[in-house]
C-alpha cells in the first residue's frame, strides 16, 4: 500500500514539473531570437530544450505531455501572422514528436536495449524522416494554400530554409538539454542518479558558459565604442546605448555570430566535462576494484603470495602469513627459495621454464613449504605469470593451498583400502573354507542321519523317526545356506568381466535351470525381445533365476504362476522387468525385502533362506543399476532392475 501511495505522489510530481516546464518552454520561445535570412527569417527556440530535458530524463509520455501542452516546440503557431499559410500544421506535429522520440531512445538505452540511442545519434533516422516529409507534404500544401508573401518559384526554396532551421533548432536543443542534463542541481531536482565528479564537471560547464557570455558582452562593447568613434563628428550623442549593443538592438549578423560563439563554448564544456567524468568514473572504478581486490586479498582462505623474477617476495595476504608462520617484515626480506626445502628447488625451476613462462600459468603442481618452526607441510599451488603494460615478464604470483589435512586422509584411506584388500582376502579364504571345510561335516551329518532313518527306521518309535526328520532337514537347510552364502560372497571376488551379450541366453539359462520346478508347479514363464547387453552373463542368469523363481514359490495354493519377462531402452540403458501373478509384497517392506536374511514369511509357509533378493541387488549394483519392485498385497508384483548399456 505504501509503495502504491508513493508510485502516485511520484506521477503527480513529475507530471506537474512536466506542465511547468513546458510552459517555462513556451515563455521563453515566446520572446525567440530570430535571424534574417532574406526573404526568410529564421527563429531559434531555445525553450524547447525544456520539454527535451523531462522527455530525456523521465520518458517520452512526459515529454509528449510537457511538449503539446505548452508548446514549447508550438511557438510558432502562435507568434507567427495567420498569413503564414498551413506551414505550421506540418512543422509543428513533427516537432512535438520529436520530443517523444528523444525520450523513447532514452528510456531504451537505460534498459540496454539501444546502447547507441544518445540524442545525437539518435536524432539521424528522426531528421532524415523530417526532411522526406518536408519535401513531400509541405511542398503539397505550400501549392493548397500558399502564405501570401510565397512565390511559386520561392517554394522549393523556402522548404529548404525550413528543413535547415528545424534541424538546427533540434541539434541546439538538445545540446542545451545535454547541458542541463549534466548539472548537478537539475538531476538532483529530477531525481537522477549522480555521476562521480558532478560538482567538478557542473564547474566545467559553468565556467565554458561564463566564458561565452563574456565574448558576447566585449564583442557588443567593442562594437558600441565603434559605432560611437564613427558619429562623433556627426552628433553629439550617439543614438545607441550600451544595453542596445549587447542585447536590446544587435543586428541579425552580430547576434547569430554571438549565439554561435556560446553554443560553442557549451559544447566545448559539455565535450570536457565529459571527458572529465570518464576519468573520474575510470578513478571512481578503479579505487572500487583496488577496494575490492584488497577486501578479496585480506579475506580470501586460501594464501596468496607475489614474487618478483629474482625469487624476492613483493606481497602476501594474511593467510600467507598464517600459514608461513613468520612476522610480515620478515616475510618482505625473505625469498621464496627460503620457505622450500632444497630438494624442491630443480622440480620448482623445472615448472617456471615449462609452463609458467612459456604458458603464462602452471597447472596446479604440489610441493611443501617449511613454516618458521621448523616443521615442513605439503601444499598445493597454481603459478601465473605477471607482465606490465609493455608485456615485459614483471614477476609472479601464486595461490597457495595447504593440504595437511587431505594427505592426512588420503594415508588414512589408503591405510583402509590396505584393510578392505585384507579383509576381502579373509572373505575369500572364508568362502573357501565355506564351499570345502563346512560342507564336507555338513554332509557327512546328512548322509549319516539318512542311513540311520534307512536302516532302523522300523525299529524307532514315531518321535525318533522324527528327530531324525528334524535332522536332516536341518543339515540341508544349513547346506543350502552355506552354498547362498557362497554365491552372495563370489560376486565381486569371482565376478566375469562385462562383455557384449543377449540377454534372452541369459534368460534362458535360468529356464533350462529351473525347468524340474517350473514343470511341477505348471508355471508358464513367457518373454519379450531382450536387447543385447554389457554384463557378466552368469550373474544375469542368478538374477533372472531368482526372481523368476520367487514368482513361481510365492503363489496362492491351487493358482498356476505366470511370469512374464521384458525390457525397454530408458535413458541410455536398459530396464528390464519381471512381473508375476503371485501374493504381492507390501511397498512398507521396499527396503527390507533386499537385506540379507530378511524373511517376510516362515519357513513352513514358503521356503528359502533368504537371501536371494539380495544376492540380486549386489549383482546388480555391481551392473551400475538399480533395483526395485512395484506391487501391492495379493495383486502380484513387478522387479525392475536396470543396466547401463
Amino acid at each position: 500500500m505504501a509503495d502504491l501511495v508513493q508510485f502516485r505522489a511520484t506521477t503527480v510530481y513529475k507530471t506537474l514539473i512536466a506542465l511547468l516546464m513546458g510552459l517555462i518552454g513556451f515563455g521563453i520561445n515566446f520572446k525567440a531570437i530570430y535571424f534574417d535570412f532574406p526573404p526568410f527569417q529564421a527563429g531559434l527556440l531555445p525553450g524547447l530544450a525544456l520539454p527535451l530535458v523531462v522527455s530525456l530524463a523521465w520518458g517520452w509520455p512526459y515529454g509528449l505531455l510537457s511538449a503539446t501542452l505548452g508548446m514549447g516546440c508550438q511557438t510558432q503557431w502562435f507568434v507567427r501572422p495567420p498569413h503564414t499559410g498551413w506551414e505550421p500544421f506540418i512543422t509543428i506535429p513533427l516537432m512535438t514528436l520529436w520530443v517523444a522520440w528523444h525520450g523513447w531512445c532514452a528510456d531504451r538505452r537505460r534498459k540496454g536495449r539501444f546502447p547507441m540511442a544518445n540524442p545525437y545519434w539518435a536524432e539521424i533516422p528522426f531528421r532524415i524522416i523530417h526532411w522526406i516529409i518536408l519535401y513531400t507534404v509541405l511542398h503539397w500544401t505550400l501549392h493548397v494554400h500558399p502564405p501570401v508573401w510565397a512565390r511559386e518559384e520561392n517554394h522549393l526554396a523556402f522548404i529548404r530554409f525550413v528543413a535547415v532551421e528545424k534541424t538546427l533548432n533540434a541539434f541546439f536543443a538538445i545540446l542545451l538539454a545535454d547541458v542541463v542534463l549534466n548539472l548537478g542541481p537539475v538531476r538532483r531536482f529530477l531525481g537522477l542518479q549522480q555521476r562521480p565528479g558532478q560538482i567538478a564537471t557542473g564547474y566545467v560547464i559553468s565556467g565554458a558558459l561564463l566564458f561565452g557570455l563574456l565574448f558576447w558582452v566585449i564583442d557588443g562593447l567593442v562594437d558600441y565604442y565603434k559605432f560611437r568613434e564613427h558619429l562623433r563628428f556627426l552628433i553629439f550623442k550617439s543614438p545607441e546605448s550600451v544595453l542596445d549593443s549587447i542585447l536590446l538592438k544587435v543586428s541579425s549578423p552580430d547576434l547569430f555570430a554571438r549565439t554561435a560563439f556560446v553554443s560553442s563554448c557549451l559544447a566545448g564544456g559539455l565535450l570536457v566535462s565529459r571527458l572529465l567524468r570518464k576519468q573520474l568514473e575510470g578513478e571512481a572504478a578503479l579505487r572500487q576494484s583496488e577496494i575490492r581486490y584488497r577486501r578479496l586479498h585480506e579475506t580470501m582462505r586460501d594464501a596468496f603470495v607475489q614474487i618478483d623474477m629474482s625469487g624476492g617476495i613483493v606481497d602476501f595476504n594474511p593467510a600467507y602469513q598464517e600459514m608461513t608462520g613468520h612476522e610480515k617484515e620478515t616475510l618482505r626480506q625473505m625469498r621464496e627459495a627460503d620457505l622450500i626445502p632444497p630438494n624442491w628447488h630443480a622440480a620448482e625451476k623445472d615448472i617456471i621454464e615449462t609452463q609458467v613462462i612459456p604458458k603464462g600459468r602452471s597447472e596446479v603442481y604440489e610441493k611443501e613449504y617449511i613454516r618458521a618452526d621448523g616443521s615442513i607441510f605439503p601444499v598445493e599451488l597454481r603459478t601465473f605469470l605477471i607482465r606490465d603494460d609493455e608485456q615485459q615478464v614483471i614477476g609472479m604470483w601464486s595461490i597457495v593451498r595447504d593440504i595437511t589435512q587431505r594427505k592426512q586422509m588420503e594415508r588414512e584411506r589408503e591405510d583402509a583400502i590396505i584393510a578392505l584388500t585384507q579383509s576381502n582376502e579373509d572373505l575369500k579364504q572364508f568362502a573357501y573354507v565355506a564351499s570345502h571345510d563346512l560342507q564336507e561335516p555338513l554332509r557327512m551329518v546328512a548322509s549319516y542321519t539318512q542311513l540311520l532313518a534307512e536302516r532302523y527306521s522300523d525299529r524307532l518309535d514315531d518321535k525318533a523317526n522324527k528327530f531324525i526328520a528334524y535332522a536332516v532337514d536341518g543339515a540341508s537347510r544349513m547346506q543350502a545356506l552355506i552354498l547362498d552364502l557362497l554365491a552372495f560372497s563370489r560376486v565381486e571376488t569371482q565376478a566375469q568381466p562385462f562383455k557384449r551379450i543377449d540377454a534372452q541366453c541369459a534368460l534362458a539359462a535360468a529356464i533350462v535351470n529351473l525347468k524340474t520346478l517350473i514343470e511341477e508347479t505348471g508355471a508358464l514363464v513367457t518373454t519379450d525381445a531382450l536387447p543385447q547387453i554389457q554384463a557378466d552373463e552368469s550373474q544375469l542368469t542368478m538374477v533372472f533365476q531368482n526372481l523368476i523363481n520367487n514368482g513361481i514359490k510365492f503363489q496362492k495354493s491351487q493358482h498356476p504362476p505366470r511370469i512374464h519377462v521384458s525390457a525397454r531402452n530408458q535413458n541410455g540403458g536398459w530396464c528390464f522387468s519381471v512381473r508375476d501373478n503371485g501374493i504381492g509384497i507390501d511397498s512398507k517392506y521396499k527396503d527390507k525385502v533386499f537385506l540379507v536374511f530378511q524373511r517376510l514369511h516362515t519357513r513352513n509357509e514358503y521356503p528359502g533362506t533368504g537371501i536371494g533378493l539380495a544376492l540380486c541387488k549386489r549383482i546388480v549394483n555391481r551392473h551400475g543399476g538399480q533395483i526395485w519392485f512395484e506391487s501391492s498385497p495379493g495383486q502380484g508384483t513387478t522387479f525392475f532392475f536396470t543396466i547401463p548399456d
